[in-house]
């Protein structure tokens, strides 16, 4: 599947995730993010493919009960 983590590590010192994404993307629309973070995730089905994909919105610990908003953003964002 294309965009999907194809290999991941969620070790006790290190955490690392490899993405898989055939489709050639620019740099400016990627960035690093380390630190201790929290998430909340959920599905949408893509039109016209029909495609389920996975969405992960992320924040820190404290903030997770305020992501509700930001992954109905993400999704309405989705829609033609």
């Amino acid at each position: 599947d294309e965009g999907d983590v194809v290999e991941n590590n969620d070790g006790r010192l290190r955490h690392y995730a490899t993405w898989s994404d055939p489709f050639p993307k620019p740099s400016y629309l990627f960035c690093i993010v380390a630190g201790n973070l929290g998430s909340i995730s959920s599905s949408y089905t893509t039109q016209p493919s029909g495609r389920k994909v996975h969405l992960e919105v992320f924040s820190e610990p404290g903030n997770v009960s305020k992501l509700g908003h930001a992954m109905e953003s993400l999704k309405k964002s989705m829609k033609r």
